[in-house]
């Protein structure tokens, strides 16, 4: 008892410090939870601003292309041509182009005085408007090359590129078609194209900036997918100070920001610190993500701080009250320790005159009561199995069951006990002779209780066995049964009389129908049910004028339709009566076909139950192999082709299978030759 109680203490203390654990990971989850939630406004928010800046541009450079002058200079330019680049540019769209890249953002930051006149500009940033081919017909000064974005031009929307490098730095190109005055963009293509290049500048950078940032190691950046990597678009943080230059390999937060937009983990950034990282689209057709991370020092160094703090107050609270429980335990054990004796003993009285209870209620018992141990030996045994020991009940304890009941029974109850001791109750019913007399035996074994301190190959320390004498009870039954049988054949012989025509057709069926249920090895309750069934199949006749039955001429359709439901009437007559087996669902699905185009409820396949579709091949291999006086009978082989043609459509399988069967290897064939032969009387 005092193992007991310290192991249970022990296992509380323990459950106590294992609840602790759960709660302060639980509350770090929520934290962390928290910090997701952050993450991702903030990544949403700068991924708002990305998108209005890109869109800034985007409509400046759309504006152009839907500029009413821009759009009827383009159109005379198409027409007539261009003498020089010097021309254009003296002219109206220079001056629209200059002030729309000032505006815009698409100035080039190249001083134009201090470059030679005959020195091509390349800049980093320009607006131009192209012909039909790709040639310029008008810029601004310093436009950077096109060679990367002409390829890409759409003759019928809008065209962004944020994958280009203008000297290694990150660019975007955004080109707009220009339709004709008199064309339809609908279905005309563009005569040209309005075209803004210029790399990143820190208007985007601003952008990324998030307003009143609180935590010191947060950074927000814009990636775009290159190859294996990511390639960088704004600046990094001052903590990326002496990185390698190539960051597209390095920087597994971007990396995994790009690949998983929206989740968020932790990975080390471009500098090599672990962050926590997520990451969210900016803007779909462009490609760019941003990315934010903070350093899991500052985002977790609180929370950890907060679940080691809880972890302490809480383990030492359960410490604590372990400790209290112990010490009072301690000081009353010897209190219990009396009690203890006192309710042993008052137990044991209690147990002794349990005994003598128990031992005047099992002698009472008209039924043998006896308890075996593990060893195989009586450890109890009441009044009426000292008597059919034919010694006391007394002198029985300890005697091995063979002493007891001899070789010849024992053996029978080992079958039982084994599965008892297994730990599943087993009931069988076994013939006896003894003085000549032939008895029958009901024996329950039923296991007791568990026991811990037996080993493995016992579990069940004892197992009670219960034995009935149930000889009256099975001659009740057998003289049912004889009597049942009796009625049911007689019931078919007064209804095949009433149809001389088919004479002895319910008894060839159930013939039939018997061979073939126990050649598919049904149970001995579903043999009788398909016999009985097969036997009453014709009781529906009754219901039939036997002018009808008798009429020697063909039959009207109402005619022919009331003798085929005949079978159907026969279910209803039987289904008031009690039957141990499906006798009236057996006759009322014989019709049912196997592909479920049958009558009466179209059941299909499984769904029909297997007496009746043993029932259903019995009945049409009896009346094809029957003769009738308008007919011949069929040969044994013949009914058995046919019935197989319709295997698996009518007919289920396996009952004609099992019938072809036993024609051929079971003494079918001679048992059932001599049907062919016209029955005596018949008039057709």
């Amino acid at each position: 008892m005092l193992s007991i109680d310290l192991g249970l203490l022990a296992v509380l203390t323990l459950a106590g410090l294992f609840a602790v654990f759960r709660l302060a990971d639980s509350e770090r989850e929520r934290d962390i939870e928290a910090w997701q939630v952050q993450l991702g406004l903030v990544a949403e928010s700068r991924g708002a601003a990305v998108a209005n800046w890109l869109a800034q541009h985007r409509m400046a450079v759309t504006g152009l292309a839907e500029n009413t002058s821009v759009r009827l200079y383009a159109t005379e330019l198409a027409v007539s041509g261009v003498a020089t680049a010097a021309e254009v540019q003296s002219q109206y769209l220079f001056s629209l182009l200059a002030l729309t890249a000032d505006r815009a953002g698409f100035r080039n930051p190249v001083n134009r005085a201090e470059i030679p006149a005959n020195v091509p500009q390349q800049g980093r940033a320009g607006l131009a408007i192209l012909g039909g081919q790709g040639e310029i017909w008008v810029a601004t000064p310093g436009l950077p090359a096109l060679q990367a974005v002409l390829p890409h031009l759409d003759a019928k929307q809008v065209t962004v590129r944020g994958d280009l490098l203008l000297d290694g730095e990150p660019a975007l190109a955004i080109a707009a078609p220009v339709f004709g005055v008199q064309s339809d963009p609908a279905t005309d293509d563009a005569i040209g194209w309005v075209i803004g290049i210029k790399t990143l500048d820190a208007g985007l950078f601003e952008a990324l900036r998030q307003p009143g940032e609180v935590n010191k190691s947060a950074d927000n950046y814009l990636v775009q997918p290159r190859g294996d990597g990511v390639q960088h678009l704004t600046p990094l943080s001052s903590a990326a100070d002496n990185i390698p230059a190539d960051t597209l390999a390095l920087d597994a937060a971007a990396l995994y920001a790009v690949k998983n937009p929206g989740a968020m983990a932790t990975r080390k950034d471009y500098a090599g610190r672990e962050v926590l990282v997520t990451g969210r689209k900016a803007v779909d057709d462009v490609g760019w993500i941003v990315v934010r991370t903070v350093a899991t020092g500052e985002a977790l160094g609180e929370i950890d701080t907060r679940r080691n703090t809880l972890l302490i107050i809480l383990g030492l609270a359960v410490l604590s009250v372990a400790a209290v429980i112990l010490m009072i335990w301690r000081h009353s054990a010897s209190v219990r320790a009396t009690a203890v004796a006192e309710e042993q003993a008052a137990a044991a009285r209690r147990m002794a005159d349990l005994s003598g209870f128990l031992k005047i209620v099992t002698d009472s018992q008209p039924t043998a009561i006896s308890a075996i141990g593990a060893d195989g030996r009586l450890t109890f045994a009441n009044r009426k199995a000292g008597e059919e020991a034919g010694a006391n009940p007394e002198n029985l304890i300890g005697k091995p069951l063979e002493g007891v009941f001899g070789p010849v029974r024992a053996k029978i109850l080992e079958p039982g006990n084994r599965e008892a001791f297994g730990g599943r109750a087993y009931t069988q019913t076994y013939r006896l002779t003894a003085d000549g007399k032939e008895r029958s035996i009901k024996t329950d074994h039923i296991p007791l209780t568990r026991d811990a301190a037996q080993d493995e190959s016992h579990v069940i320390s004892s197992i009670l066995l219960v034995e009935e004498d149930i000889t009256a009870l099975v001659e009740v039954r057998k003289k049912r049964e004889r009597t049942l049988r009796g009625l049911v054949k007689t019931l078919a012989q007064l209804i095949d009389a009433r149809d001389p025509y088919s004479a002895h057709h319910s008894m060839r069926v159930a013939d039939a129908a018997e061979c073939v249920a126990r050649e598919m090895k049904l149970s001995d309750n579903e043999t009788e049910t398909v016999e009985i069934a097969a036997t009453l199949m014709n009781l529906g006749k009754i219901a039939i004028p036997i002018d009808l039955l008798t009429r020697p001429g063909s039959l009207s359709a109402d005619e022919k339709s009331q003798v085929r439901e005949h079978i159907a009437e026969s279910a209803s007559l039987v289904e008031s009566l009690e039957f141990d087996g499906p006798v009236a669902a057996t006759l009322r699905q014989a019709q049912e076909h196997w592909d479920g185009s049958g009558v009466p409820q179209g059941l299909k396949g499984e769904d029909i139950l297997v007496t009746a579709r043993i029932l259903a091949v019995a009945n049409a291999f009896v009346a094809m192999t029957s003769a009738r006086a308008h007919r011949k009978s069929m040969s044994l082989d013949d009914a058995g082709a046919a019935l197989l043609q319709d295997a698996g459509k009518i007919y289920d399988r396996g009952p004609v299978m099992a019938l072809l069967n036993y024609i051929e290897n079971e003494g079918g064939r001679a048992r059932w030759s001599g049907w062919g032969k016209p029955a005596p009387n018949n008039r057709r």
